[in-house]
């Protein structure tokens, strides 16, 4: 019997490593609709967490405002 409630695992991937996260995506959106659909999720969630830490540092770093 497949299990089809995804996997806390896959979510914890995709935000860690959203590539590998879009990758997994593209590979199961039709085989495993419900890990697809997490690890999506995840995936984008996790490149926004990614970009904003990315413009906290920059921010912080004087890069964008030079004071």
């Amino acid at each position: 019997m497949e299990n089809k409630k995804g996997n806390i695992g896959w979510s914890v991937l995709g935000v860690c490593l959203p590539i590998i996260g879009f990758v997994l995506w593209l590979l199961w959106r039709q085989e495993s609709p419900e890990n697809a659909r997490i690890i999506g999720k995840a995936s984008i969630y996790g490149g926004i967490l990614y970009i904003a830490i990315f413009a906290i540092y920059l921010l912080f770093t004087g890069i964008i405002i030079r004071i």
